[in-house]
């Protein structure tokens, strides 16, 4: 027998360690740690009866008072009456948990490996929507319908860039979890088969820019020189779906074998070439023709072709892991690893698609409220997207950490250190709303063109987006990077399409033209849906039943290993 237990009080033990255990039917305690990683705990009933458990990591907080049984709590530990529901944690089990989540949250070890990914995630998240910034604020100068024109277009832009890095997220969680249980040639087949699954969604949008162009903004304005406008940015912009799609897929796989680096040089290349080419193109500099509103397009699309051509050459030149070839994706469809990944990556297609879409809906709504309404959220939406940058370099990173973890079957590590990056979402958001809150006369300075009412009404949103900013951190860490990283898509595509649809569009149409509420009133409507989201998300992430292998089918983690019924 092997025990390490500290007396609390008469009444409660705290076992740190157990590999065998006799206890007698009198007695009582909290199992409040993680029990030893690999080792079965053996409960003795007096001298006859004997009970194993195959496998206590990862299980959560069991409280029991001395009025319990001792069949009645091995029946509880085994799963044989029905599970626990949420409780509320007592007062000092509460302060252990956060005490330890705390404390592994500063760990230099952990905080290495976080920033490690966060922070070139971050910068590549914030240089890329920099170039709807750089668009809106170049153009901000040649008038009002020139901005309203650009920020739809890029709304519908970014309902593509969703399909797409939907599709390539899917290859990336099973990417992260094949390189953690070190499966190489799996990883380099999945980084084909996402690219192979994510061109048909490229295609379909090219078409639909080429073809419909002046439909698809006259979803969202009546103004004709916005839909000209819009639909002249769309035709030559939309091209570079092809090469978004190629850059994506290399993106997410380089993220999800730990070279995070990689990407953000490749970002680098195409941010500074977009910049630069939107100068000229627009303004005509340095010889070139002054295009305007097209010269933005051009920009964006050859700046793409630019960043996908060093990240093709990088995989291939330097003989990569990732660096596939047409026998790896036919050997991906025949051993059903393209099943594989479809089974994950569809849902997250799909989620992307409608919860971009729901997103297309709130600019129309905005929309038909007037072409000033509009502008005021074509000017905030480059702002909101740089501060989710900050968020999703925190939820990449415990996407890629956890998927290692997960790959590896170390569960135990997966589920503490989901909680070391649930406290790092509560700081973020802490911090982003405080940094939106002093900066707004800052934000609006960049905004010359912008005055009166227009002005007025940019204020007000911005104080609103310092207000709900702070939900969508944690939000995003958990649903992006936590329950994804398990394969736990298809509750992130209910979750997001109810509170989206149900709550968010619905009080959306409500406050913007039964109950005429002005414009700051509606924006949160628009992001009530984080509130409801909230709630639901951090209860699936305290259930654990995102804890799972993808990439070992023979060895799928029972419900009960993980102590996936219960709160911890």
């Amino acid at each position: 027998m092997s025990v390490n237990v500290r007396q609390r009080s008469e009444s409660l033990l705290t076992i740190t360690s157990v590999k065998t255990l006799a206890i007698s039917p009198q007695s009582s305690f909290s199992i409040l740690r993680h029990l030893s990683s690999g080792t079965a705990l053996k409960i003795g009933l007096g001298t006859t009866h004997s009970a194993h458990l195959p496998d206590c990591r990862g299980r959560s907080d069991y409280s029991y008072t001395r009025g319990d049984s001792i069949l009645k709590m091995l029946a509880r530990l085994l799963g044989f009456e029905h599970p626990p529901q949420f409780r509320f944690l007592g007062k000092w089990e509460f302060m252990v948990m956060f005490r330890e989540s705390i404390k592994l949250s500063f760990e230099p070890v952990f905080v290495r490996r976080l920033l490690a990914t966060a922070i070139p995630v971050c910068l590549q998240t914030l240089m890329f929507s920099s170039r709807s910034l750089a668009d809106i604020m170049m153009t901000a100068h040649l008038g009002l319908s020139e901005v309203a024109a650009i920020g739809f277009s890029g709304r519908i832009i970014f309902v593509m860039n969703l399909a797409i890095f939907g599709i390539a997220s899917g290859g990336g969680v099973i990417i992260s979890q094949q390189w953690g249980a070190k499966f190489r040639d799996q990883a380099r087949r999945s980084t084909g088969i996402a690219l192979l699954l994510g061109l048909p969604f490229a295609a379909v949008f090219v078409g639909l820019c080429a073809l419909i162009p002046d439909a698809l903004v006259g979803l969202a304005s009546t103004d004709a020189s916005v839909i000209e406008l819009g639909s002249t940015y769309l035709r030559i912009a939309g091209l570079m779906a092809f090469p978004l799609t190629i850059g994506t897929v290399f993106s997410v796989a380089l993220r999800s074998i730990g070279l995070a680096k990689i990407s953000m040089r490749l970002s680098i290349v195409g941010v500074g070439s977009n910049l630069l080419l939107n100068y000229m193109l627009i303004f005509g500099a340095w010889g070139m023709p002054r295009l305007g509103l097209e010269g933005a397009a051009y920009a964006t699309l050859i700046s793409s072709l630019l960043e996908t051509g060093c990240g093709i050459a990088y995989i291939y030149m330097r003989k990569s892991s990732l660096a596939f070839s047409l026998a790896d994706i036919r050997e991906g469809i025949r051993s059903g690893l393209c099943r594989k990944i479809a089974n994950v990556a569809i849902p997250l297609a799909i989620n992307g698609v409608v919860w971009s879409f729901g997103v297309l809906v709130y600019n129309i709504l905005v929309g038909r409220m007037g072409t000033s309404e509009l502008a005021v959220l074509s000017m905030i939406t480059p702002i909101e997207s740089i501060i989710v940058a900050l968020y999703v370099g925190i939820a990449t990173a415990a996407s890629v950490i956890t998927g290692h973890r997960l790959g590896a079957e170390e569960y135990s590590d997966a589920w503490s250190e989901g909680k070391a990056f649930f406290v790092w979402s509560v700081l973020c958001a802490i911090f982003s709303s405080i940094l939106i809150w002093s900066a707004r006369g800052l934000i609006l300075s960049f905004y010359p063109a912008i005055e009166g009412d227009t002005l007025t009404d940019a204020t007000q949103v911005l104080t609103a987006l310092a207000l709900v900013s702070g939900f969508r951190s944690v939000n995003i860490t958990v649903i992006v990077g936590l329950l994804r990283s398990g394969g736990d898509t298809r509750f992130c595509l209910g979750l997001d399409l109810f509170c989206q649809w149900a709550v968010g569009i619905l009080l959306t149409y409500l406050t913007a033209f039964v109950w005429h509420m002005p414009l700051y009133i509606v924006f949160l409507a628009i992001n009530s849906e984080e509130f409801v989201k909230l709630f639901l998300c951090v209860y699936r992430f305290s259930s654990k039943k995102w804890i799972r292998n993808l990439v070992k089918p023979e060895r799928l983690v029972p419900a009960t290993e993980c102590g996936c019924n219960t709160v911890g």
